[in-house]
């Protein structure tokens, strides 16, 4: 019997909708940018980047338009396998500004808290920016936010209190609890993503 760690996304989803036009993905830089950095991902998480940073003879994500959906039970991953994904497209590309909400406050603080100790690896780290007042991280209340050191950035929010209003130029779109996400956080956040040349929506 194949083990969970070693079964394909296809076998292990239950249902999966790959976007149209794909002709390359950006996920094996962020997989060998990952193993730098002490991460390996199983067979089904390597389909789930592979299909996720999927790109275009253009070189724009094909899943950017519709976004990426996702509808995975807990203690699957899904938080550290998103959240590492987006951890390496900061390292690589510069200036990247990267926004993940939550629909409550207790959620988006798990998820900073898991991040932040994710980048707290000393691999990773070093990536971060480093100031004589920062180390990268920024925790304080309803201002969390891992800097790194070529300009890219990931801030996290509720949307219960109205965070990513007024945002602009953002490259990547993170619903977590998108179960719950209402029509009128969708029109004031989403705007924000269509000043980027190549943005990218994840709805978890």
């Amino acid at each position: 019997m194949t083990s969970a760690s070693e079964r394909k996304l296809s076998e292990a989803a239950r249902h999966l909708i790959m976007p149209s036009g794909i002709v390359t993905s950006m996920f094996p830089k962020v997989e060998s940018q990952a193993a730098k950095c002490g991460i390996s991902y199983d067979r089904w998480q390597q389909g789930l980047g592979t299909i996720m940073l999927g790109r275009r003879k253009d070189g724009t994500f094909a899943a950017s338009i519709g976004g990426v959906v996702m509808s995975i039970c807990r203690q699957t991953g899904k938080t550290f396998t998103v959240g590492s994904i987006i951890t390496m497209l900061c390292i690589l590309i510069p200036d990247l500004t990267v926004i993940w909400t939550a629909h409550r406050s207790k959620t988006s603080d798990r998820t900073f808290d898991n991040l932040r100790g994710l980048v707290k690896n000393r691999h990773v780290a070093r990536y971060l920016a480093r100031t004589t007042r920062s180390d990268g991280v920024r925790a304080g209340n309803g201002q969390q936010q891992i800097s790194f050191a070529n300009g890219s950035q990931v801030m996290f929010g509720a949307r219960e209190h109205g965070f990513g209003r007024g945002i602009d130029a953002v490259d990547i779109l993170i619903f977590d609890e998108a179960q719950i996400l209402t029509e009128r956080a969708i029109s004031d956040m989403v705007p924000a993503a269509n000043t980027s040349r190549n943005a990218l929506v994840i709805y978890m």
